[in-house]
């Protein structure tokens, strides 16, 4: 593939998928920082599927219409996978359906409860965008985010639940957010870190920085891997393991258009489209691969950007 001139390039490094009825959008609008950010809809979900030596991409219900158009789905898995719907709209009302399957692994919740055939359960999984195995998967996981991803259909326009920033992902959003900060009096650095915290008198905590500067806060955020082990005491926060994370970033020479169709009469193209890549046996983590459109600000027009990652165990 021949690339273009390095300027048609603005790689998000991390790109994200953010839904429609998340917390984040209503934080940005009450800052009034939105009026500095582009967002573009993300339409579709797939799902790759194998059959033998052949794999076909197949896209994901996202709703009851699809569900009821798409010819694959057999008459009584579409009256299981409705009740589902039907229960997941308000499941948190209904702690006496799951709450005891709560840390049931979500693929038998769902054959067990609702008598959904394991063809259901991979779709299903994929709404979830869970980082683990379908058998880690755990039921109090998957029902808030499969609820949210269906509460955000249609919210900022039809056909469509979930938004990405264009041209730099979330470090656009850190950007406009810091120009935010500056203009309204607050500060803020690069390239400094933490080496060290201690409590100070008031309860605050003293932070001494890279450069030997110190400055007091009451607030610090951040996680095990960013701050060092006395930001975080046994009795303030709560240290837990973690996956480690493998991803790439890719340019194909293609605009890949059967990814993102039109998902509703009317509504707007989409620049974003999330695919799903289940391991075969069941026992690995998936791998979520986001691809963008140019029309991200990512790449020329005859191209497109694709981010795979994947979790896995980190190596002790």
């Amino acid at each position: 593939m021949k690339l273009s001139q390095p300027r048609a390039y603005s790689l998000a490094l991390a790109p994200q998928v953010i839904h429609t009825h998340s917390k984040l959008l209503p934080a940005l609008v009450s800052s009034r920082i939105h009026n500095q950010l582009d967002f573009q809809a993300v339409g579709s979900w797939f799902l790759l599927e194998s059959s033998g030596e052949h794999s076909h991409v197949v896209r994901v219900p996202s709703g009851r219409e699809d569900i009821f158009q798409d010819s694959a789905i057999d008459l009584k898995a579409k009256r299981s996978l409705m009740k589902f719907l039907r229960f997941v709209g308000n499941f948190a009302e209904q702690g006496e359906t799951w709450e005891s399957d709560a840390e049931t692994p979500f693929p038998s919740f769902l054959q067990q409860t609702f008598g959904l055939p394991p063809t259901a359960h991979g779709p299903l999984l994929a709404l979830t965008l869970a980082p683990d195995a379908a058998k880690d998967t755990s039921t109090a996981f998957a029902l808030p985010r499969i609820a949210r991803h269906l509460r955000s259909i249609g919210m900022f326009g039809p056909g469509f639940g979930a938004v990405l920033p264009k041209w730099g992902g979330l470090a656009e959003i850190a950007q406009v957010a810091c120009r935010a900060g500056a203009v309204g009096g607050g500060v803020y650095v690069l390239k400094k870190g933490i080496e060290f915290s201690s409590t100070a008198e008031d309860g605050k905590l003293s932070l001494k920085l890279s450069d030997g500067e110190r400055v007091t806060t009451a607030w610090l955020t951040g996680c095990s891997t960013d701050l060092p082990t006395s930001t975080h005491p046994a009795s303030t926060f709560a240290v837990s393991e973690h996956n480690g994370l493998t991803r790439s970033i890719s340019v194909v020479s293609s605009p890949l258009p059967t990814l993102f169709p039109l998902t509703a009469e009317g509504g707007v193209s989409p620049a974003g489209a999330v695919v799903v890549v289940p391991s075969t046996d069941g026992n690995e983590p998936p791998v979520h691969i986001l691809v963008h459109t140019s029309d991200a600000g990512e790449c020329p027009s005859t191209q497109c950007t694709y981010d795979p990652f994947a979790c896995h165990t980190p190596l002790l």
